[in-house]
């Protein structure tokens, strides 16, 4: 079972940046909403004004204003999983297509297209296996210290997550990428954007919307699978599940280390006779993708509502990489996002993938027509084409004089934007993580071959 963890996190890890929650099962692409067309102008024959440009807070003519920015140019650093290793490894068989090809496309479209805030652009490429901390923070001193860059794409991702700190916090480096997590967006010493929805906003967004559905009404408990995550229960769930009024009749947390799948089970079993005893109506399961509890309260014999916080991308794919029947995980909810086909569509996202098409003809294609044994293009474009509109659109309202402060306050006036693969996304005063997609599924152990969440709900922008 540890084994198949470690695959779980590591796939999730070099899957494209689409924001923590797309969804790519076929059962969501052909049941889900896709978002809603703006609303035609009252005159066709008079189309709304397209917003005018953010004036620039600074008016300098760009100069050597901070490190890793000259007046000419903006250096990058890029963090990328070492897919090559992983192959070796036998851990994941991914081809995202030609990396070095793709960053060459895009800072060449970029910098005919002015730059950023003035700049041209050049990028350095470090590749680090997800599973290795070791590879990570090496990864980190290459681009912070021996390179100083002015800021890193991409941040770290799968077993090696604590990584990111070493950007973040240690080595005081802005990042575009990874995911805000209590643990570790609280310690960034400089401006850190994501495209993920953050822990929090995701984990409140979802209570709510479970309690639209009337998952949360009756006798309520919470169960936190790892002793690693309770402050999120103490700090963000307890509390938000108080602002919707919900009573927790039980809240359980437990102290097994993760692999040590007899304990875990026999603690779970502990867990049900009190759920029983309490007539829980709703377990609200709160983890991460290192433990399956949702497998243990139904093996341990809870046959109430499971509604999950955190594990949408495991419960969606949960038959990959887990041996027990797609059964256990029967009607348990979990939050999702855009389907692939949902993403693919919108014209960010086609937008991106003309970039290569038009440079170099290569054929993107959406990602379920890739033949077998071909590169999937188009997952290796979402994540850099999201990271330099970004750092674009904020960039470009800094102006002339980028550093960290003009920066920071660039990306809290970008306001809504409009992402490859995001569906919904904004930044704004202190919202720095982009992606505001949202819904809810329900797992159906009939769909394809090892069952799928199947949305239950439109997807929705949240706050």
């Amino acid at each position: 079972m540890a084994l198949l963890v470690v695959l779980a996190m590591v796939a999730t890890a070099c899957s494209d940046d689409g924001g923590g929650t797309e969804t790519t099962d076929e059962a969501t692409t052909t049941t889900s909403s896709a978002p809603d067309e703006p609303d035609a102008p009252d005159d066709p024959d008079t189309p709304d004004e397209p917003d005018a440009p953010i004036e620039p807070i600074t008016d300098d003519d760009p100069f050597d204003s901070f490190r890793g920015v000259t007046a000419d140019m903006i250096t990058i650093g890029v963090t990328t999983a070492d897919l090559d290793e992983l192959r070796d490894l036998g851990l994941v068989d991914i081809n995202n297509g030609d990396v070095p090809l793709i960053w060459d496309t895009l800072v060449d479209y970029y910098n005919a297209n002015g730059g950023i805030a003035g700049r041209q652009i050049e990028v350095i490429v470090e590749e680090y296996n997800p599973v290795f901390n070791a590879s990570a923070d090496d990864a980190c001193i290459v681009l912070t210290q021996d390179n100083e860059v002015f800021i890193v794409f991409g941040g770290v991702a799968g077993p090696a997550i604590d990584s990111i700190l070493c950007f973040v916090e240690q080595n005081a480096h802005a990042m575009i990428g990874g995911t805000h997590t209590p643990a570790h967006y609280p310690k960034r010493e400089a401006p850190w954007a994501a495209i993920a929805m953050s822990a929090e906003r995701r984990h409140r967004g979802t209570l709510a919307l479970y309690q639209e559905l009337g998952l949360l009404d009756g006798n309520v408990a919470t169960y936190d699978d790892s002793s690693e995550h309770g402050a999120i229960t103490e700090d963000v769930v307890l509390p938000a599940l108080a602002d919707l009024g919900v009573d927790i009749v039980q809240s359980f947390t437990s102290d097994i280390p993760q692999g040590d799948e007899v304990a875990l089970q026999a603690q779970a079993e502990i867990f049900a006779e009190v759920i029983d005893d309490e007539n829980i109506d709703t377990l609200i399961i709160i983890q991460s993708q290192l433990a399956f509890g949702i497998a243990h309260m139904r093996e341990a014999g809870y046959e109430g509502t499971i509604v999950a916080i955190d594990t949408g991308e495991i419960v969606l794919t949960v038959g990959a990489f887990d041996e027990r029947d797609p059964a256990t995980y029967e009607d348990t909810y979990a939050p999702m996002g855009a389907s692939r086909d949902e993403s693919w569509a919108l014209p960010a996202s086609q937008a991106c993938y003309d970039i290569l098409r038009d440079a170099e003809g290569v054929d993107v294609r959406h990602p379920d027509e890739v033949p077998d044994g071909e590169a999937n293009w188009a997952g290796g474009l979402l994540g850099p084409c999201q990271y330099l509109e970004i750092l674009k659109a904020a960039g470009d309202i800094a102006g002339g004089d980028l550093n960290y402060d003009t920066l920071l306050q660039g990306l809290e006036l970008v306001g809504d934007i409009e992402l490859p693969g995001v569906a919904f996304g904004s930044y704004g005063p202190d919202k720095h993580d982009a992606n505001d997609a949202l819904r809810i599924g329900q797992f159906d152990s009939t769909v394809g071959e090892s069952g799928s969440l199947v949305p239950v709900t439109d997807l929705q922008a949240v706050d």
